[in-house]
């Protein structure tokens, strides 16, 4: 927390330090200020009145009144928690009026911009004003990229307050559950910490708010900054190439360049004399160190020992300061010489009298190079004093070392100071090196060698492809309410956000697929799992892996997930008209697994379709019929349907054959008969045991019923009561029981006796009558 606020203070101090960075542009009028702006901050001026008062009670509390179970430690840190607050409410009433003041300034720079038609002289014009021009671009392009830098650290700090700010909102909603169901002991203590939760949100909350203001200001910035440097360009191309380059500025130039060497000369000789000097106490510290330690009584003497060993440290480091200001003043002395030397490249290019410009251009690329290193080098060696610094100003801190840590430090300030006066000369040096080169690719003739003409080709196509990447397609906005004020931050999907996420995506589902599959067939082949409860596995697995990848991919990229609501309301209701019937499918898929009522293998009826479970899919589930033949059935069927589960606690079912033998035959014995039969099929199970029923006295045979039990995932049903009925029919001939086939007795009752007649017909033939 305290680094986050501690850069949040670097922020504040970056947007500030640029007040009066640009004072040359000419005066505009100054727009009113809005009414409209002064409106939030009469309510951010009421809540840091309620957190003033607050922090004063607070200083009114002392240690023996404070709440059973309140700690003297929470008492601190709620006065450290209303500080911050404090503190947070007054910065949202600055930035309100830095906030019109950026915005008088932004309305300066445009009017500057667009009342500027041409100079007040026509030209030529002289080199120090184009000078001061590109200058000021290559300033104001630095500001830019300044600027850029802290908003995405202004955009990281955001997100990282609203997820600290949805945790506090957490904390604050468990401490009153816990004060409304606390007893009365424990209620004031209680309500104690639930005041430090509400604080820490609001904390969090004005912070946000802070960030969004610190946002608005530094986009004006921007805006300014980018008025001005449309002005400076606009300047520059008024100017053209009517620029003279008098050899009256070039002396004023060399003389300048002239008396700033002699005082680095004196400056070297200064460094040396006192380098020579330090080197020859750090010898006499030495040896007196080496004499200290060969005494006998070294041990009685450690304290001299220890004070004699911290200040022979200390000359070192002094000795490091003289040999890094030695060194560096050499650097500032090839600086400057090189100084002199573009200054006179720039005037030979002015005047015409540059006779192989691609050599200057070559000598110049290599000067900057080198200077660009040394560049780099100061700047780690004073990232590294600085660090250094920060060590022993911690030792100092714990008041560990005494006047030796006191002394150390005070050496690697004047080390730190060193690098400092270095780096100036150096980047003058550079900036005119930079100037030189923007003057080659301005004043240079058309012709040039095929390796510049490449080199420059390179370039632009680099920056086309860089330009290209960056290219924004559209911006999503994320949004956050607190206290009924939308905070809203923008983010661009530029093309390269959007390939980046597709490849992501396709990484994943390269490695995501590959794992999914090993681990497949290690379910299968290792721990015994069936290939088809591995397949519904595999499959569930793979679309929740999808998903996951998709909100990763965004997440990795910063594309919020508000990207998709330009597919619009109607679009969206269309869609779930669409894919109710899938979406309802889908659900009953996870239900099917979850309450596992079915699984892959169990014999099921479900509208009039009975058959073994193959496959449990994301939409559908398949059946496969004895006969072989595989319905898909849809999973919300199973839900909502009546199913009919053989197997569902085990794997079991009863089937039963009817039989009927001829009367006369004995019943016990067909009984004894049918149930041995029964008994002598392997496939059938021995426990439930087979049993025989007598059902019926038919009207043609008497009838018997068998039943039996098998086990459906190791027998045909259907073919097992085809054996049955072979075997029974074998047994049944073999004890000489006869199974009847229908038999109709017709009895003809009449009280007389039939008259029977024979006639012949009228064809000739006879016919009978009765």
């Amino acid at each position: 927390m305290k680094s986050r606020f501690f850069a949040v203070c670097c922020l504040f101090a970056g947007l500030l330090s640029c007040a009066g960075a640009y004072a040359a542009l000419p005066a505009a009028s100054r727009p009113a200020a809005k009414p409209a702006a002064s409106a939030p901050a009469v309510s951010v001026a009421d809540k840091l009145s309620e957190a003033q008062q607050a922090l004063d009670q607070l200083e009114t509390i002392k240690l023996d009144k404070l709440p059973a179970g309140v700690t003297p430690g929470e008492l601190l840190f709620r006065r450290a928690l209303l500080e911050r607050l404090v503190a947070s409410y007054a910065w949202q009433l600055d930035l309100a009026g830095e906030r019109d003041q950026r915005l008088r300034q932004q309305a300066e720079a445009e009017e500057a911009l667009r009342s500027w038609s041409g100079f007040a002289q026509a030209g030529p014009y002289p080199v120090s004003l184009v000078e001061g021009l590109r200058s000021r671009l290559q300033t104001g392009g630095w500001e830019k990229d300044t600027q850029q830098a802290q908003q995405l650290m202004l955009s990281q700090m955001q997100e990282a307050m609203r997820n600290s700010l949805k945790l506090n909102e957490v904390s604050l909603r468990q401490a009153r559950e816990q004060l409304e169901g606390a007893a009365a002991g424990e209620a004031e203590a209680l309500r104690w910490r639930m005041d430090g939760a509400r604080w820490r949100r609001d904390i969090s909350a004005s912070e946000l708010l802070q960030f969004d203001a610190l946002g608005q200001v530094l986009r004006i910035r921007q805006q300014t900054l980018q008025a001005q440097l449309d002005l400076w360009r606009k300047q520059l191309d008024g100017v053209g190439k009517q620029v003279r380059f008098q050899p009256a500025e070039l002396d004023g130039v060399q003389r300048r360049l002239g008396e700033e060497r002699l005082r680095l000369e004196r400056e070297m000789s200064a460094h040396e004399q006192r380098r020579r000097r330090v080197k020859a106490e750090l010898e006499e510290l030495e040896r007196q160190l080496a004499a200290l330690k060969q005494k006998k009584d070294a041990p009685a003497q450690a304290a001299l020992l220890q004070d004699l060993t911290q200040r022979t440290v200390e000359q070192r480091q002094a000795l490091d300061n003289s040999d890094l200001a030695v060194q560096l003043m050499r650097i500032r002395q090839e600086a400057n010489s090189q100084e002199g030397g573009i200054w006179e490249y720039r005037y030979q290019l002015y005047a015409g009298k540059a006779a192989n410009l691609a050599e200057v251009a070559s000598a110049s690329r290599q000067a900057g190079e080198e200077l660009g290193a040394v560049r780099d080098y100061l700047q780690k060696e004073a990232e590294l004093t600085m660090a250094k610094m920060a060590d022993v100003q911690h030792e100092v801190g714990l008041d560990r070392g005494g006047g030796h840590a006191l002394a150390m430090l005070q050496l690697l300030r004047q080390r730190l100071d060193i690098v400092n006066a270095a780096q100036q000369p150096v980047q003058a040096a550079l900036t005119g090196i930079l100037l030189l080169q923007q003057e080659f690719d301005v004043g240079a003739p058309a012709e040039g060698t095929p390796q510049e003409v490449s080199r420059r080709l390179s370039e632009r196509v680099l920056q086309a492809a860089r330009a290209l990447w960056n290219y924004e397609l559209f911006s999503a906005d994320d949004s956050v309410e607190i206290n009924g004020q939308k905070v809203q931050a923008t983010r661009s999907v530029t093309i390269g956000k959007s390939l980046g996420a597709i490849l992501v995506l396709l990484i994943g589902y390269a490695a995501s697929t590959a794992l999914l599959r090993a681990l497949r067939r290690l379910a299968t082949h290792r721990l015994g799992f069936s290939e088809a409860a591995a397949n519904i596995w595999w499959r569930w697995s793979y679309v929740c892996v999808i998903a996951l990848l998709v909100v990763f991919a965004l997440n990795l990229v910063k594309i919020p997930l508000t990207v998709f609501a330009f597919l619009g309301g109607a679009l969206a209701i269309g869609i779930g008209f669409g894919t109710q019937n899938l979406l309802k499918n889908l659900i009953s898929g996870v239900m099917l697994l979850v309450e596992r009522p079915l699984k892959v293998g169990d014999f099921v009826q479900v509208g009039g379709i009975s058959g073994t479970v193959s496959s449990i899919g994301l939409r559908s589930s398949v059946v496969r019929a004895g006969d072989g033949i595989e319905t898909l059935i849809p999973n919300s069927t199973f839900v909502e349907s009546a199913v009919t589960n053989w197997t569902y606690s085990n794997r079991r079912i009863r089937r039963k054959i009817a039989i009927g033998v001829a009367y006369g035959s004995p019943p016990r014995e067909v009984c004894n008969l049918l149930l041995a039969e029964a008994e002598r099929h392997g496939l059938v199970l021995k426990e439930p045991p087979p049993r025989v029923l007598f059902s019926n006295f038919g009207a043609d045979a008497l009838e018997f019923e068998l039943e039996y039990w098998l086990d459906i995932g190791d027998a045909d049903s259907v073919l097992v009561a085809s054996d049955l009925r072979h075997m029974i029919d074998g047994a049944l001939a073999k004890a000489g029981i006869e199974l009847p086939f229908p038999q109709r007795d017709v009895h003809l009752q009449q009280g007389e006796p039939l008259q029977i007649e024979v006639r012949r017909a009228a064809g000739g033939r006879a016919s009978d009558s009765f």
